[in-house]
């Protein structure tokens, strides 16, 4: 079982607990048909014989407008692999820019409209416990999309193994930093610090970073966190990181909106800075790497999860269940015992050498990424003609 340590969560007051119990007298005591069963995840929320026909709407329920791939990548492949997959069903989007208020409200009216599958990517992960214990009692299955929800029960998850895409930084931090000869000096950008993923990601980069660094192949520099992950948050300390070290090679970063900041710290300061990591891919990433300004990012394929969740919500709505073979892994979200099924989703390193997969993928055109200065880069010379 791979772990997930819980933080704090805030209790938003007594209307979505008294809304849960109204919810709990409506809904029969008797067990959800195939919970339990062999070969199926019997997990809260498990859908009833009535949804069986594969009729109804599936409800994805995202954070925010930013990072920017839910709504321009996750959303439309969501629509098409479970609309597809299930013929009958549509699927309803609610988005709750940033208020895990509003998320609240959205998660009520689902269930209320009779919602078959509600598909949650939480603000706050650590602020779902409410209304996940909510659909639990409406027998309403929640699907955890890409972030862990924690404190209450779910169905199932899937997401990426976060320990694995930081060994995948630090192995992709490990390649730069050793080709060449030299000692180089590093500065590191971790997430927010009260934050369980940024935990498995710290360990995962350690894993493969602390060797160089107790071996005197690289040397360790500044090493901050990130408050809320925020990418203006991260300017401040990378900026005040440039000026105390004027010796900086590389920051390695764990995602691609301080990655984006990394590479802007760097220009003001007219530093020949190399930012390593990331995890995405944004837009904005995928340029700097062709430009040479960012050496890597973790890919992480928003079709792949797309599919992996459609296949999930598919198997709920037309048998009741998720056969356990669908979600081979277990995350522990305090709550679901002994851990929510899993599907964790394949990762890549993203190189220049490979940066075409994501055009190849569909994610990006090549006309998306070759604009402004990454316009006037040989790669995108190769790949728009008249560039």
């Amino acid at each position: 079982m791979h772990e997930s340590w819980p933080r704090s969560s805030s209790v938003r007051g007594v209307g979505l607990l008294a809304f849960a119990a109204v919810l709990l007298a409506a809904c029969s005591p008797a067990p959800a048909t195939g919970s339990g069963s062999a070969g199926t995840s019997g997990s809260a929320g498990a859908a009833s014989a009535g949804t069986a026909g594969g009729t109804g709407s599936v409800y994805l329920l995202l954070p925010a407008t930013s990072p920017s791939r839910y709504v321009d990548l996750d959303g439309p492949l969501l629509r098409t692999a479970i609309e597809s997959a299930v013929p009958g069903v549509s699927l309803v989007v609610e988005n709750a820019l940033g208020s895990s208020q509003t998320q609240a409200r959205q998660m009520q009216a689902a269930i209320s409209a009779g919602a078959k599958v509600v598909m949650l990517v939480a603000v706050d992960p650590a602020a779902v416990a409410d209304e996940l214990t909510m659909a639990a009692a409406a027998k309403v299955p929640v699907v955890l999309y890409d972030r862990v929800g924690r404190g209450g029960p779910a169905t199932a998850l899937v997401t990426v193994d976060e320990q694995a895409v930081g060994r995948l930084q630090g192995t992709g931090a490990r390649t730069y930093l050793t080709r060449g000869g030299g000692r180089r000096t590093v500065g590191r950008a971790l997430g927010d610090q009260t934050d369980p993923v940024t935990t498995q990601l710290k360990k995962g980069q350690d894993e493969v970073l602390d060797p160089l660094f107790d071996s005197g192949q690289a040397v360790r520099s500044c090493v901050f966190y990130v408050a809320h992950d925020d990418p203006a948050t991260a300017r401040t300390s990378l900026d005040q990181c440039l000026t105390a070290n004027p010796s900086l090679d590389a920051f390695v970063v764990s995602d691609d909106t301080v990655a984006a900041a990394a590479v802007a710290a760097a220009k003001a300061q007219q530093r020949p800075v190399t930012v390593i990591g990331g995890q995405g891919p944004d837009l904005a990433a995928v340029q700097n790497i062709v430009l040479g300004l960012q050496y890597d990012t973790v890919y992480v394929s928003s079709r792949l999860e797309a599919d992996k969740a459609a296949e999930l919500t598919k198997s709920l709505l037309t048998t009741g269940t998720i056969d356990k073979a669908l979600t081979p892994d277990t995350v522990d979200n305090g709550s679901t015992a002994p851990g929510v099924p899993t599907a964790f989703v394949p990762l890549r390193e993203l190189t220049l050498d490979n940066v075409s997969t994501v055009v190849t993928d569909g994610v990006f055109t090549w006309q998306q990424i070759c604009t402004g200065p990454a316009g006037a880069t040989d790669t995108c010379k190769a790949h728009v003609p008249g560039n």
